[in-house]
């Protein structure tokens, strides 16, 4: 069973990268300072902090990409790996990514 804090967690680390993606792409990785100083925007900062942290609570709760590896000797050997009849999660890691911005 997920730790249910843990995982929340996690979820809100994700909605913080995704609202600093967001100002991200509004605002752009740099800002200037009206004396002309050009620095990273706090939302980079803020993303990259988030980034660490879904990796981070990603793995603590089981679900990192350090903790899939060495799960296909779980798979079983005779399943057709297109065969995706049943199985939501595997139909929808299979379909293609959609342009970003796109709904």
């Amino acid at each position: 069973m997920i730790d249910l804090d843990l995982f929340a967690l996690y979820c809100d680390a994700w909605q913080s990268l995704s609202d600093a993606d967001k100002e991200i792409e509004r605002e752009g990785i740099y800002f200037t300072t009206e004396k002309g100083y050009i620095g990273i925007h706090p939302a980079k900062l803020a993303r990259d902090k988030a980034i660490a942290l879904v990796q981070s609570l990603g793995d603590r709760i089981g679900i990192g990409i350090n903790k899939r590896k060495g799960l296909d000797n779980l798979v079983d050997p005779e399943q057709d790996d297109n065969d995706t009849s049943g199985d939501e999660v595997a139909a929808y890691a299979k379909q293609k990514p959609r342009p970003r911005g796109s709904k």
